[in-house]
């Protein structure tokens, strides 16, 4: 079922945040009449808090394709996972993309092998975009410059 996940993050006066998350099923909905509700729902949410809304954001969640494994890999790890940096139009600072329990032949000491052909097809994703029917989609870092290049591969551990 295709939902979307409204969250609402507050700041409180020691300087930490959580979220709260309202889900809306998205049925017929607009991306303009969800940000409309949520715009109507945040003076709702202020006015019985004592923290600071300091941010909203809109997560859509959407029905999985088929022929995705069904199962994670045997010792598979998300706290070991691929760090891919890409170079972007406009900035010099690369957008980090972290991949959990990336596959462990990938790795090629502590750098991933980007010219394997299952890591370039992933990166070149990134890089070009995907043709969807007649649009190409192309990704892009938070702040909309597009991605042009892999700039490197590396390990990387997070809990």
């Amino acid at each position: 079922m295709a939902i979307f996940k409204c969250s609402y993050r507050f700041l409180d006066a020691k300087g930490k945040r959580q979220t709260a998350l309202v889900p809306v099923p998205r049925g017929a909905l607009t991306l303009a009449e969800i940000t409309g509700f949520m715009a109507a729902q945040a003076p709702l949410i202020d006015a019985i808090t004592e923290s600071r809304i300091d941010a909203m954001a809109i997560e859509i969640g959407v029905t999985l394709p088929g022929g995705l494994k069904g199962a994670a890999v045997a010792d598979s790890d998300c706290e070991e996972g691929g760090l891919f940096s890409f170079n972007c139009v406009g900035t010099d600072y690369a957008f980090g993309l972290r991949v959990p329990a990336l596959v462990q032949a990938f790795f090629t000491g502590q750098d991933i092998d980007l010219v394997n052909a299952t890591v370039a097809a992933f990166t070149a994703s990134m890089n070009t975009g995907l043709l969807v029917g007649a649009t190409n989609v192309s990704p892009s870092n938070p702040y909309e410059n597009d991605i042009i290049s892999i700039a490197s591969g590396s390990k990387s551990f997070r809990k």
